[in-house]
């Protein structure tokens, strides 16, 4: 029974999504692309200099091409990894298991440092998401689920605020685009568009697509979603 009062719940809220966007049917992809080499794709983001990195929950991170490639494998040695951000000079991966960051140097693809993040919730309660908000110059970093709460951080990851996300599943990863932050939600098959400085929704996406669990954005604005079950990388027009 209590199954059946989820998947209740996790219609209704699909629902709600494709509401809120004013919209009938959910987004379609104008490409659907093979994760090459990379088991169980957990995020992809997009460098200022149009590098991709993606990784895994084997806790393995690569840089790969725009059509999902493996360029090469970082020297990371971790487990869980859940979400991944790349600035001009370093690559920052999501360890969920152990609520850390290892930050890797892109120039010697060495791990240079490690955080220890102040939240430590179980698996698949803890730490999934990463992005920078230029303006604030702050991190942003959100834990699955139960709750939901998106954790604002300086560039050293001490903690400034924290707001609690309501009325959704769970929350699998976190962009930055255009004066937006996307937040995709894995069991809703949302987006979730909103303004990064006061986190009001403004706009809602439906994805009908299996276990959505990373959301990037190429350089000619398309918005990228990485499927872990399916290893695959689609590829929309937002409207």
């Amino acid at each position: 029974m209590r199954k059946i009062y989820t998947l209740l719940a996790s219609l209704v809220l699909a629902f709600l999504c494709i509401a809120a966007d004013g919209s009938k049917k959910p987004l379609k992809p104008i490409a659907k692309l093979t994760v090459h080499g990379i088991a169980e794709p957990s995020d992809v983001c997009r460098s200022p200099q149009g590098k991709y990195y993606m990784v895994s929950d084997n806790g393995y991170a690569y840089e790969t091409d725009s059509a999902a490639h493996v360029l090469k494998k970082l020297d990371t040695d971790g487990a869980d990894f859940e979400g991944v951000f790349a600035d001009d000079q370093f690559v920052y991966v999501v360890q969920e298991m152990n609520s850390e960051i290892l930050k890797v140097n892109q120039a010697t693809n060495k791990v240079e440092r490690i955080y220890s993040l102040p939240y430590h919730g179980p698996r698949n309660k803890g730490f999934e998401s990463i992005t920078f908000i230029p303006d604030t110059k702050h991190f942003l970093m959100v834990t699955e689920r139960d709750p939901i709460i998106i954790f604002e951080m300086d560039e050293n990851f001490n903690v400034l605020k924290q707001t609690t996300l309501k009325k959704y599943h769970d929350i699998s990863s976190a962009t930055y685009h255009n004066g937006k932050l996307y937040l995709l939600s894995d069991e809703d098959r949302c987006v979730l568009v909103m303004n990064p400085v006061s986190f009001d929704i403004e706009k809602t996406y439906h994805l009908n697509i299996l276990n959505p669990e990373g959301i990037a954005f190429d350089g000619a604005g398309h918005m990228m979603i990485v499927s872990d079950d399916l290893a695959k990388l689609f590829y929309f027009n937002l409207p």
